[in-house]
């Protein structure tokens, strides 16, 4: 910052003054250079922690290496367009036309454009670095001061009193920093701000405070203004400053490990308060989550539960409704096969009372019987009736196939089957032949159930066969 600040300050009217001003500000950067290398050398004798060390070197290392970059990268540009001048310089001469001539300056015109303001922006971007830099060195300054004018006294409990014992005490250690602090110059010696860092970067940094020969010298190259006993009295000055800064850094060193031990000493109670707070906060919330864990286990397996006693509900609704229609399917078989065999049944009985009557009224009577015996009542005819009435027809025809006595067929019974009339010359056996017989037969008893109700709702034929 102050290197900028003298880079910008000092005019560059001539090559040679711009190069002197070059020359001191490589000076001054290898100053700062060494200062910081010394610092990180020596942070084994400071009171810095291996930690902060390691970190500072690394930031150190960072930057240094982002600067480098950062540098190389400007000298690749510079050397490139300064190439390009050279090309377009060159090739000016060998231009075929204005319009030719005009393009190329045109275009290199355009590139320096560019190059200006990239360099532009990066300026900005390092001027407000620079900035937040300087505000924030100047807080840090802020609190340094704070905290060696920090006069305070803090009560320190009585176990601390052994950890407390050993020279400086605390009020003599508080008294030599006010005498220090009052014997510490607030300026510079005189000098401007530029010329004391230059100066003492130069003396602290590469020479390592020795006030050599050679160290005069280079200094009277920095700063050709002052003379050689200005030089050397102002390096006195800084060995008397530095004694002094040096000593009151050790004494804020000691005051602030006691200031940090005491701090310990009455915050441990209140860590320990909370260390057993927070434990019991775990405790608390692990209770809370294992209950919860529960509760979700207990939902699940209620949930589980209430799913297999629905499933089990609707399975067993589903074998009772599958029983109740397998029963109703049995029961509908059941009355079916009821049904079905009481029709057999009656069909059967009809079947043999229709053989029996055909049987009785084709058997040969000897006597004769009353028409009323074998009449069925009027309006009330059934196959019963008619079977008691011709249930002997089957037999009486057998009788006539095969060729036994048989009795003449009543009167209008069948066209089918021939009468027999007396006198005719003709006779049973040979009027029925077997083969004709069987054929009528079959037909004659397919039409037997057929007309044994007509044959016994009353007509005069059956009136008059019954009767005979």
């Amino acid at each position: 910052m102050a290197v900028a600040e003298a880079a910008s300050n000092v005019p560059c009217r001539s090559l040679t003054a711009w190069r002197d001003t070059w020359r001191q500000l490589a000076t001054q950067a290898r100053t700062a250079e060494c200062d910081v290398r010394r610092d990180l050398q020596g942070s084994a004798q400071r009171p810095w922690s291996q930690a902060l060390a390691a970190d500072l070197r690394t930031t150190w290392t960072t930057l240094e290496a982002d600067r480098q970059g950062w540098e190389k990268e400007l000298w690749t540009g510079l050397g490139q367009l300064r190439q390009r001048v050279s090309v377009l310089g060159a090739n000016i001469r060998f231009a075929h036309s204005s319009e030719d001539l005009r393009k190329m300056v045109s275009n290199m015109e355009h590139k320096l454009q560019v190059h200006a303001e990239q360099a532009r922006q990066q300026h900005e971007e390092l001027a407000s670095e620079e900035h937040s830099l300087q505000h924030a060195l100047q807080a840090s300054l802020a609190r340094f001061e704070a905290w060696t004018q920090d006069t305070a006294p803090r009560p320190a409990p009585r176990r601390r009193a052994k950890s407390c014992e050993g020279p400086p005490k605390g009020a003599a250690l508080r008294q030599r920093l006010a005498q220090l602090t009052e014997q510490l110059a607030p300026g510079r010696g005189g000098w401007s701000q530029e010329d004391h860092e230059a100066f003492a970067r130069l003396l602290l940094g590469r020479f390592k405070g020795r006030a050599s020969p050679a160290f005069l010298e280079e200094a009277q190259l920095l700063l050709p203004g002052k003379s050689h006993e200005a030089l050397v009295a102002h390096g006195k000055w800084i060995y008397e400053q530095e004694a002094l800064h040096s000593e009151r850094r050790q004494l804020l060193a000691a005051w602030r490990d006691q200031k940090e031990q005491a701090e310990k000493v009455q915050v441990q109670p209140v860590q320990d308060a909370m260390q057993e707070r927070q434990a019991r906060s775990a405790k608390r919330r692990q209770a809370k989550q294992e209950c919860e864990e529960r509760k979700r286990q207990v939902e699940a397996w209620r949930r589980e539960r209430e799913a297999k006693r629905t499933a089990a509900a609707e399975r067993l609704a589903a074998e009772q409704r599958s029983k109740v229609e397998a029963s109703k399917a049995q029961q509908l078989q059941r009355t079916a096969q009821k049904e079905e065999l009481d029709a057999f049944r009656q069909r059967k009985a009809a079947e043999k009372a229709a053989e029996r009557l055909a049987a009785d009224c084709f058997t040969p009577r000897r006597r004769r019987q009353s028409p009323v015996a074998c009449r069925p009542e009027r309006g009330n005819a059934s196959l019963p009736a008619a079977s008691r009435c011709f249930g002997s027809a089957n037999s009486s025809a057998k009788r006539l196939v095969s060729g036994g006595p048989a009795s003449s067929p009543p009167r209008g019974l069948s066209p089918a089957i021939p009468t027999w009339k007396a006198g005719s010359g003709a006779t049973p056996r040979s009027l029925w032949t077997r083969r004709g017989a069987s054929k009528r037969l079959r037909s004659w008893k397919s039409e037997l159930p057929r007309r044994s109700t007509a044959w016994c709702q009353g007509t005069s034929r059956t009136r008059h066969w019954c009767g005979r």
